[in-house]
């Protein structure tokens, strides 16, 4: 495509080197949106240069059927006078563009922003964060396994020793307060080794995913709120990516929770299929499911949103599809 469709007068020969030279795409487009002014950015960065010089006067919107959300903003703005319009963080190819456009005298200019860079530093500081916050969540469950724990046994055992000894003395000592003391020990022992097991996935870590959530659903099937189950195609032995399992296993965990703890869920279903070229999690429940609004990433909690950045972080999928008192299926999809 040629740079810029004017004629060649010493004006715009300075406008046509300018506009080669800026560090962005930029194009104008008349109202039937034929290009009159572009430069190479504009081209490279959608996708156009494999197009040659055969886009002179050409059309714009059939060139960009392959990026939808530009096509249909496009398509409105020639059929419905849009003005103006941003699509922000658009992934075409293996980058991220911001695209702007907005109305000028008989036509378009649009603009497109390479923003690879910074998403790439983005991701960086959010894995940053994520590890920071592993670290700290091992050392509070090895806190939890290692200080707490050992001091509720010793407490438990002197208890049941002390009891003992009453009833050797005497059968007819009432000995329920202290039973029920113990049972509260047995009980806050069983909370903190749960708690100790989701802070410090020892089972992720050395047997893989399989094993880790067939663990997490045996252990929140004890709660007897809902019913859960557990599929995959995996077998035991395989093995992932250390990222790719603690971040699965971290949003299976999420969901999980969310179903049970929000959802209200009787029944519950995860599934985990290994593909040739992706990892999918499914968690389904029958639950009270989410209104449309909150279905919007913008209004996600901070667990739906810490699901949502995991995923990116891996170049992944986060699908929520729900119902309002029909339940929700929750999909995420990541390639290996």
């Amino acid at each position: 495509m040629r740079t810029l469709q004017l004629q060649s007068t010493e004006s715009n020969k300075l406008l046509e080197g300018f506009i080669s030279n800026i560090p962005f795409g930029m194009a104008v487009i008349d109202l039937s949106g034929k290009l009159k002014i572009s430069n190479e950015l504009f081209s490279e960065y959608l996708g156009l240069a494999v197009h040659a010089t055969s886009h002179e006067n050409a059309h714009l919107l059939p060139l960009v059927e392959d990026i939808p959300e530009f096509f249909e903003i496009l398509d409105q703005c020639l059929n419905q006078s849009r003005d103006p319009f941003h699509l922000e963080s658009l992934i075409i190819g293996d980058g991220y563009y911001n695209i702007n456009g907005r109305l000028i005298s008989d036509g378009y200019l649009i603009t497109v922003e390479d923003i690879s860079k910074q998403k790439e530093m983005e991701a960086n500081s959010i894995q940053a964060i994520l590890e920071g916050q592993e670290i700290e969540q091992r050392r509070i469950g090895r806190e939890i396994h290692d200080g707490i724990g050992p001091v509720l046994s010793y407490i438990k055992l002197t208890l049941e020793s002390f009891i003992d000894e009453l009833h050797k003395q005497n059968p007819q000592v009432q000995t329920q307060v202290l039973d029920n003391i113990s049972e509260s020990i047995d009980s806050i022992t069983t909370h903190l080794r749960m708690l100790s097991h989701n802070l410090v996935p020892r089972l992720l870590d050395e047997f893989g995913l399989n094993a880790a959530f067939e663990n997490l659903v045996y252990r929140m099937n004890e709660s007897k709120k809902a019913g859960i189950s557990f599929y995959t195609n995996m077998k035991k032995e395989t093995r992932l990516d250390h990222d790719l399992e603690l971040n699965l296993f971290r949003c299976g965990q999420e969901l999980l929770t969310n179903a049970l703890k929000y959802a209200k869920a009787e029944t519950i279903l995860v599934q985990l299929i290994l593909h040739k070229e992706s990892v999918v999690l499914m968690v389904e429940d029958d639950g009270e499911g989410f209104s449309k609004e909150n279905l919007l990433p913008e209004n996600f909690g901070i667990g739906l949103i810490n699901i949502d950045t995991r995923v990116r972080m891996l170049a992944g999928e986060f699908i929520l599809d729900s119902v309002t008192n029909k339940g929700t299926v929750a999909s995420i999809e990541i390639p290996l």
